[in-house]
């Protein structure tokens, strides 16, 4: 940690960390995964159900969409009415589009969507920014922390785009407002991983401030090394 005086104190020992609870309390780590988890199924439901329209779907995506539906109703026929079941699967196997949901209800999908996907967006965002802004306070466990979530958030994030591709067709501005945050993104999750890469090759104990990585020699780590973490 660093000193009163604000110098850094690199000479801290393995042992227990008195972790920040902004960073790796368990309202936070609850929070990231609980609204990653609920983004990711938002969208595979949009999927499934038809909510996202049909020019937000590739052929792949038609065919394994259509593959799901076709089982889920096998299974339900043959349980509902086992006499009747190979009448209703010839049927379900030629003519099996689904009735279009209503504008309203796409509309209703597609907003809760975006909703989750500038959560995710500012979330990763906000967390990047504090670990950088506090470098001489947090801990190299910490700081790999911090690029852990920054990262999963990211990863959540992308996941929206492709059910988002027609909204963000349709509104240019704000298309370029979130690009310029996935930008700003992108560069301080290279920082926090090149950071975070130095520091894991040096002889910094855990409880050390992130920040000694910038002034304590390192060993250059072995390309082998570099590629496992990538």
């Amino acid at each position: 940690m660093s000193e009163p005086g604000g110098k850094l104190n690199c000479t801290g020992q393995d042992g227990p960390i008195s972790a920040d609870p902004d960073i790796v309390g368990y309202g936070v780590l609850s929070a990231f995964l609980v609204t990653a988890t609920l983004t990711v199924l938002t969208v595979v439901f949009g999927y499934l159900s038809g909510s996202l329209g049909d020019e937000s779907m590739t052929d792949f995506d038609r065919a394994v969409i259509k593959s799901m539906r076709r089982s889920f109703r096998a299974r339900g026929k043959s349980s509902s009415s086992p006499a009747n079941s190979s009448t209703d699967l010839s049927t379900d196997s030629s003519n099996i589009k689904e009735a279009p949901r209503s504008e309203a209800w796409k509309q209703a999908v597609s907003r809760f969507i975006l909703a989750l996907s500038d959560q995710q967006l500012v979330t990763g965002l906000a967390i990047l920014c504090s670990g950088v802004i506090n470098q001489k306070t947090l801990t190299v466990w910490e700081f790999h922390m911090v690029l852990s979530l920054a990262w999963f958030s990211t990863t959540s994030h992308l996941a929206t785009l492709d059910a988002l591709r027609t909204y963000l067709k349709a509104h240019a501005v704000i298309r370029d407002v979130r690009v310029f945050g996935m930008v700003c993104v992108l560069v301080f999750l290279l920082y926090t991983f090149v950071v975070s890469l130095v520091a894991s090759y040096g002889s910094l104990a855990y409880t050390s401030p992130i920040q000694c990585a910038f002034i304590q020699p390192k060993p250059a780590p072995d390309a082998f090394t570099v590629l496992a973490l990538l």
